[in-house]
């Protein structure tokens, strides 16, 4: 209603005849049944009876997405797409509309309005059926000026519904026309399919018929395209094939991606870089649209068959639908010819093969099989020479054998020339995977040699190796001169073929020909276990007994080196007894595989097993024998039931030991064990004898070392003879022993043996503290027995801080179980309580071996005679001391108690305490407590002033010592000191002294300070104890010797008063009194005037 009214207000009203002619147009429409005729009727008549310069018809092709101009003096004109952005604006209007005001609706491009001003169209009827928009009309503009009046414009409109209609049956008829048509291509493009099995044949006219059914410009099927390569171009319709493959070769290898991987069919009407894979675009650069559909085959994408248009056209599913179905047939095609080439290929291989095989079962001469093997090899390969090689394992080269079509001019050339395994990267290859190797361009790719190039200048080279069991043995060569083919993954599994057959008749010739080898090898083993036997039975020496069975087993075994070890089931260790074929190295290297196998590893699984081992694998060699080989074989020995040690066998070369040389090696380990079990037990029996000659001799020395220790000589003496009989008895060189003295108890070394008399007087100046002794005996891992054994390779925690001196000098190499210089054995001497009174440090074993249990005990038996001899010493030192102090007590008593003079009692009191501690300095200082002062009496103590008198309150714990009568010890060093007892050992020029009080039942008299002059001295518990004792008998005494003298003095004083009394009485004269009283008086007072 919008559009009409529009009309209306632009279109003047017409003349009433010109709207009788436009409605009399609607009878004669209807008169027409045909697209032609109204399509005449429209484009040429309609136009004329207007007055109108032109009309344009179009007719909507669902089909094809596109609006198609029918009128026959149109061809010209293109046409335009149905989703074009003007008609969608158009389609919303129910009536006609001007150019003018579609131009100014639509947004952006469009080409029905291009086409339109081109053609100078301004007015545009859209014409709609039942089935939607099927086609549209347009006028140009009035010839005279003059344009359509409203009504006119209803009255055209009414005639155009005729035509609509017509186009809609047109339409549809064209459809069933066009369904029709492509029911016939199809079942002609199927027939043309199914027609053969040679697709070279079918595609091309397949592709023909899908172009014509399609109406395209271009129809193509591309095959291949796998791993980035460019695809072939099987078939192809509307162009050269020369311009499809040159632009093949243009196309980039990155652009190839996702080829061969397929997908959904592409549809798209123009073909642009940004929205769609590369190569379409490269392809069919002047394609407007294009349909592309994967060939498939059981989920495997074969190629891709393309049908290309160079107009833009809508690709609707119906067209995408044709395309995959055609493109589904091919792919079946070409799946089915491609099977039934392989079904070809499989019955010439097998015909091949069965000749192969004829050919190895017919003669036993290798030679002759490898020639004809090489022979099928280069007729089934087209190659121009083949060659057949066989490895030779010693020099790790291949020889050659046979060959086929060999030029004559080369042919000296070919016998002689042997190629080495490692030198070409293809044999390399081929040796390392066990597959065939090719070499397609070998002048430049660098897999084969130049060496081997200059010999035989070949372009394209094969190597396939020749396999048995996993075993290489040879390989075929196969070489063309000048042509380079690309061989199928079907011609290298022929060739694998063939080479596998040709390895099963070198095996077979070899092991014809090593039957007579290995009964003769047989024969040799017997005769070897039989004067082996012999031998063994004719000595009782172990050394020769293991060497001789190492010379017969490597010989015999093939092998390149052998050892003997035996089982130490107390270090839990495997000793290396016999070595040949073993450098200096390798023979370390065996030893600590040996020191270690015991724990895990093969050597651990045979003596588990206590059977024959054949190992393999050059780790598991190096781990049995110490060092990298092809091949090992451990052989059990036997004594007395159990598994006591292993005889080993390795080969350099990557070889299993066959089981021949198993069942020989047992055989000689059986022969072996005998053996060594008969020279061991006359060992066993020799050593009992030693031990039994050895054990006397211990004891008549352990006897004289008892007798020694019960007697009163001096300790260090009876310990001397200790270290010298363990010398000559257990069998060290070197032997030191240690006492503990002193607190903090110190191990001082006080007897040797071994050692020179100067480096013992150096260690006799080390005391060792104990403490850091029993921090290594607290590390239970080095304890044998009630000792202590410290190896170099695992250094005890805080064996660093003492100080040791190493008598042996270090060896260049140091076996297992031998003795090294930095090797320690200690032996704690205890006391009848468990505690530690000395110690015995041995070195430098006259066998040079570690040390067993049974040395072990020997040696603590003498360390039970050292320690039981260091108790005595120390039990008499202590009755010897104590017999002292009673002396000292008792003539300290006796001295004391004899005299009546006081100063006489402090004077012997001091002299005994010097006499109970050596260069001791002694003073002896009384005490009035009521004035708090302290008196010397006896000594006096230096510094400056040499004050005799103290106050007591500035040295309050000399106080409360005296108070409680407890003897004190000060030190300098103490902290806690007070000022005044701390100035009181500055004046004595001591760092510590002792002060015992003089107690008497009444209290505290005095108290006496002994004390070294600069020395922080240690007082002893003994030495207080028996000072405190003499100076409690001392002041005893000298209260008493005090009080004696008060009492003399007051009885002289009574005397001079009866003596005054009486001169007094005497005379009456006073002069001569007074000369009485004091004459009197000055004797009394011991004065003279």
């Amino acid at each position: 209603m919008a559009a009409r009214q529009a009309l209306r207000r632009f279109l003047p009203r017409g003349a009433p005849e010109r709207a009788e002619r436009l409605r009399s147009l609607g009878s004669e429409l209807s008169a027409r049944l045909t697209l032609p005729d109204v399509a005449d009727f429209l484009t040429f008549e309609v136009p004329r009876r207007l007055g109108v310069a032109g009309a344009l018809l179009f007719q909507a092709d669902p089909a094809q997405g596109l609006l198609v101009p029918v009128a026959s003096e149109r061809r010209g004109v293109p046409p335009v797409s149905l989703g074009d952005p003007a008609l969608e604006v158009l389609g919303a209007r129910a009536h006609a509309a001007f150019r003018g005001d579609l131009e100014r609706e639509v947004k952006g491009a469009s080409r029905l309005l291009e086409v339109l001003r081109q053609r100078d169209v301004d007015l545009v009827f859209p014409l709609r059926a039942r089935s939607g928009l099927v086609g549209l009309y347009g006028l140009g503009p009035a010839v005279e000026g003059g344009c359509l009046a409203p009504d006119e414009v209803e009255a055209l409109e009414m005639a155009l519904g005729h035509a609509a209609v017509v186009l809609e049956n047109a339409s549809l008829h064209a459809a069933e026309v066009e369904r029709s048509r492509q029911a016939e291509a199809l079942l002609r493009i199927g027939q043309a399919l199914a027609s053969g099995l040679d697709p070279e044949g079918s595609l091309p006219e397949a592709c023909e018929l899908l172009r014509d059914l399609l109406r395209a410009n271009q129809a193509a099927v591309l095959v291949g395209g796998s791993d980035g390569e460019a695809p072939k171009v099987r078939a192809l319709a509307g162009e050269p094939e020369a311009a499809l493959e040159a632009r093949l070769a243009r196309v980039p290898r990155e652009a190839w991606e996702g080829f061969a991987q397929g997908g959904p069919a592409l549809a798209w009407d123009e073909v642009t870089l940004d929205a769609q894979p590369a190569w379409p675009a490269i392809l069919f650069p002047e394609a407007g649209s294009l349909v592309a559909a994967p060939l498939t085959s059981q989920a495997r994408t074969l190629g891709w068959l393309v049908a290309a248009w160079k107009a833009p056209r809508r690709c609707p599913p119906e067209v995408v639908g044709l395309v995959e179905a055609v493109a589904g047939q091919m792919g079946a095609a070409l799946e089915n010819a491609r099977l039934y080439r392989e079904a070809q290929e499989r019955f010439a291989q097998a015909q091949l093969l069965l000749r192969v095989s004829t050919s190895v079962a017919s003669t036993l001469d290798v030679v002759e099989v490898l020639r004809r093997l090489a022979r099928e090899m280069a007729l089934a390969l087209g190659a121009d020479m083949t060659g057949a090689y066989l490895l030779d394992e010693v020099r790790e080269v291949l020889r050659p054998v046979a060959g086929y079509h060999v030029p004559p001019e080369r042919l000296e050339e070919y016998r002689t020339y042997q190629i080495p395994l490692r030198a070409f990267p293809l044999v390399e290859q081929a040796w390392r995977t066990g597959r065939a190797a090719y070499a397609r361009d070998a002048v430049h790719n660098g897999l084969v040699g130049a060496d081997l190039l200059k010999r035989f200048p070949a372009q394209s080279v094969l190597f396939v190796p020749m396999r048995v069991q996993d075993r290489m043995i040879g390989g075929l060569f196969a070489v063309w001169w000048s042509a380079k083919p690309a061989l199928r993954p079907e011609d290298l599994a022929l060739a694998e073929a063939i080479a596998g057959q040709a390895a099963i008749a070198a095996e077979n010739a070899r092991l014809y020909g090593q039957t007579d080898r290995l009964l003769q090898a047989r024969l040799d083993q017997l005769t070897a276990l039989q004067r082996v036997s012999r031998e063994l039975n004719a000595t009782l020496d172990l050394g020769r007994i293991m060497h001789l069975v190492l010379e017969e087993l490597l010989p015999n075994t093939r092998s390149d080196r052998a050892f003997v070890a035996f089982l130490d089931r107390e270090a839990g260790r495997l000793d290396l007894r016999d070595a040949v074929g073993y450098g200096e190295e390798e023979r370390g290297a065996l030893e600590l595989a040996l020191r270690a196998g015991r724990a895990a590893g093969p050597l651990r699984e045979a003596l588990k097993a206590a059977r024959p081992a054949a190992l393999e694998g050059r780790d598991r060699v190096r781990e049995a024998c110490g060092v990298p080989g092809g091949g090992a074989l451990l052989l059990p020995l036997f004594y007395e039931g159990e598994v006591a040690g292993l005889i080993g066998a390795a080969r350099d070369r990557d070889e299993p030991y066959r089981e021949a040389e198993v069942e020989f090696g047992e055989a000689l380990a059986t022969q072996a064990s005998l053996a060594i079990a008969n020279a061991l037990r006359f060992e066993e029996q020799v050593r009992q004898r030693e031990a039994l000659s050895r054990r006397a001799q211990q004891m008549s020395l352990l006897l004289s070392v008892s007798q020694g220790a019960r007697s009163d000589r001096p300790l260090e003496e009876i310990l001397e003879d200790v270290a010298y009989a363990i010398q000559e008895a257990v069998g060290f060189n070197v032997v030191l022993i240690s006492v503990v003295e002193g607190t903090p108890p110190m191990l001082r070394r006080v007897a040797s043996a071994g050692l020179p008399l100067r480096e013992f007087e150096e260690m006799k100046r080390h005391p060792q503290p104990l403490e850091r002794v029993e921090r290594i005996f607290q590390q239970e891992e080095f304890r044998i027995s009630n000792s202590y054994f410290l190896p170099h390779e695992r250094p005890a925690a805080g064996l660093e801080a003492l100080h040791t001196y190493t008598p042996m000098r270090p060896e260049t190499e140091v076996r297992e179980g031998q003795w090294h210089p930095e090797d320690m054995l200690l032996v704690p001497l205890r006391g009848a309580t468990g505690q530690i009174v000395g110690l015995i440090s041995v070195d430098d074993p006259q066998d040079r071996l570690r040390p067993s249990r049974q040395v072990v005990e020997a040696l603590e038996i003498f360390a039970g005679q050292a320690a039981l001899a260091i108790e005595n010493a120390r039990l008499l030192q202590e009755a010897r001391r104590r017999l002292w102090e009673q002396t000292l007590l008792f003539e300290t008593s006796a001295a004391v108690s004899s005299s009546l003079n006081p100063d006489e009692v402090l004077q012997v009191l001091a002299r005994q305490v010097q006499w109970a501690i050596p260069h001791a300095q002694v003073s002896i200082w009384t005490w009035e407590e009521e004035e708090g002062v302290a008196q010397a009496v006896v000594g006096r103590p230096r510094g400056p002033g040499g004050a005799a008198r103290r106050a007591i309150a500035s040295m309050p714990r000399t106080a409360a010592a005296l108070r409680k009568g407890q003897p004190l010890v000060l030190r300098a060093d103490d902290p806690s000191l007070e000022e005044g007892e701390r100035q009181a050992l500055a004046l004595l020029g001591a760092r510590s002294c002792l002060r015992l009080p003089l107690a008497t039942p009444e209290g505290p008299v005095g108290f006496v300070e002994v004390w070294t002059e600069g020395e922080d001295r240690p007082f002893t518990q003994q030495e207080v104890h028996l000072c405190q004792t003499m100076a409690n008998q001392a002041a005893t005494a000298w209260r008493n010797a005090l009080y004696y003298r008060q009492e003399q003095q007051r009885a002289e004083e009574a005397e001079a008063l009866l003596k005054i009394g009486q001169a007094v009485g005497a005379s009456l004269e006073l002069e001569r009194v007074l000369k009485a009283v004091v004459d009197e008086m000055a004797r009394s007072l011991g004065v003279t005037q």
